[in-house]
């Protein structure tokens, strides 16, 4: 049996489909306000990556037909639309956020049907509810969610937000007096100046565990993180102008990040499934406040449109999602 289903999921619609879910996991980790770990979730895929890499050096022998497609497609991502999605956020940014909120909305069903089903386990083999998990599920989400509006709302948050404004109002009104823009010579725009020092390098580490950490858990954005700590730009940077001095630690942290929060994740999964998954909701609930745009821009038609068409995107991956490998 273990080796049809094998045989089933390396065809080509299987590979294509992993492909699909790495590109947009790839996608979901460049653009802050989308949750990497969300995707993965909505398109089944999550427990068994989880389980790839806090065991990966024995299931990558096994496993490398299932994870080379998703890594290849996070490659497409990265390298092929990264550019393309950082000009819609420039030039299109609230149609792009409402897109993104589509995405984020049409996931929830999914997420809150793992948070309340009651799984037949050795100790509850009739299925039946238990009081106290069911009063944990609604605390977790309560404090996830209260966790993601208080960041939301935090001063700090306001304040960064106030300084961009300020800084976007200053270069149009330079702009008109000046006649120039985006056409300034290229000695007049901000040039690459990166700080190299032992202690920055120090915090890059720590930023970079950080990222990973909320890159793989559900319903929490690492791109978005990495913007409240001010640090987006960058790394954004760095990886533009190819500075292996900046982007060695901060990718160091990334690995050291991943391994250890995976483990955490899996044995969360493992022994408090449902509320892992309420706690995951919350955060994905609330993972829509710093992506929406305003209700001039949600209510307008481009804003529907952008809307519909991501939850239609969820929706097909719902569909297909039965017939991919899953956990």
């Amino acid at each position: 049996m273990q080796a049809q289903a094998a045989k089933n999921e390396n065809t080509l619609p299987q590979i294509l489909y992993r492909v699909f879910v790495g590109i947009l996991f790839g996608f979901a980790n460049v653009i802050p306000g989308v949750s990497g770990g969300t995707v993965m979730v909505v398109l089944g895929v999550y427990e068994r990556i989880i389980g790839i890499i806090t065991d990966f050096f024995k299931k990558i022998k096994t496993e490398w037909k299932f994870f080379l497609p998703i890594l290849a497609g996070m490659g497409i991502a990265i390298i092929l639309f990264g550019k393309i999605m950082s000009a819609l956020l420039d030039k299109h940014a609230q149609v792009t956020q409402m897109f993104f909120i589509g995405v984020i909305v049409f996931s929830i069903p999914g997420i809150l049907k793992k948070a309340i089903t009651v799984k037949k386990t050795k100790k509850n083999k009739k299925r039946r509810r238990s009081k106290k998990t069911d009063v944990c599920c609604v605390i977790a989400f309560v404090l996830m969610l209260a966790l993601m509006v208080f960041m939301y709302l935090s001063p700090a948050n306001d304040e960064k937000a106030a300084l961009k404004a300020e800084k976007e109002q200053t270069e149009e009104i330079l702009a008109e007096v000046t006649g120039e823009g985006e056409n300034a010579p290229a000695s007049e725009k901000e040039e690459y100046d990166p700080d190299h020092s032992a202690g920055h390098l120090v915090m890059l580490f720590v930023y970079g565990a950080v990222a990973a950490a909320t890159m793989i858990i559900p319903g929490i954005s690492g791109s978005l993180v990495m913007v409240m700590l001010g640090q987006y730009k960058g790394i954004m940077d760095a990886v533009a102008h190819f500075d292996i001095i900046y982007l060695l630690p901060f990718g160091a942290g990334v690995l050291l990040g991943i391994v250890f929060c995976a483990k955490g994740i899996k044995w969360l999964l493992k022994h408090h499934e449902r509320v892992t998954y309420s706690a995951i909701l919350g955060f994905v609930v609330g993972s829509i406040l710093p992506v929406f745009p305003g209700w001039k821009a949600a209510i307008s038609l481009a804003g529907i449109i952008a809307f519909l068409i991501g939850g239609a995107c969820i929706v097909a991956c719902d569909l297909l999602a039965p017939k991919s490998a899953k956990a």
